[in-house]
């Protein structure tokens, strides 16, 4: 399961939380 593919599909930037990444930029900027 690849959550930064759901992640991306979703585009939530709240599950950037669970991955540790910063919600204040988002996971496509954050990757």
């Amino acid at each position: 399961m690849d959550v930064e593919a759901m992640r991306s599909a979703r585009g939530d930037r709240r599950v950037d939380l669970g991955a540790g990444s910063r919600p204040a930029l988002g996971s496509r900027e954050t990757r």
